[in-house]
């Protein structure tokens, strides 16, 4: 096995992306945007276009996942507390 060559997946992206994988042959990216909204992108057999999950982010997200089909997201918003949000 060897590592393949880099893939650009688009988008600008400011601060460093969080991933995660739910299932098999699936991977989720999060990143800030040059608006600070949440990005998502996954990997489900091919990449869609980022998907704009709005708010404003300061900083990179964290991103979990406890159960198949379930996301977490934190971040660190604009007051400074933590912010999560979820995909069930």
């Amino acid at each position: 096995m060897a590592w393949s060559n880099w893939e650009n997946l688009g988008g600008i992206i400011v601060g460093s992306p969080g991933a995660v994988s739910w299932d098999d042959d699936r991977i989720d990216v999060f990143a800030a945007g040059t608006n600070n909204h949440l990005y998502h992108k996954w990997y489900d057999k091919g990449w869609p276009d980022w998907e704009d999950l709005g708010g404003v982010i300061m900083g990179a997200p964290t991103v979990a996942s406890w159960e198949e089909g379930r996301l977490d997201v934190f971040v660190r918003g604009t007051d400074n507390a933590l912010h999560h949000k979820w995909y069930d």
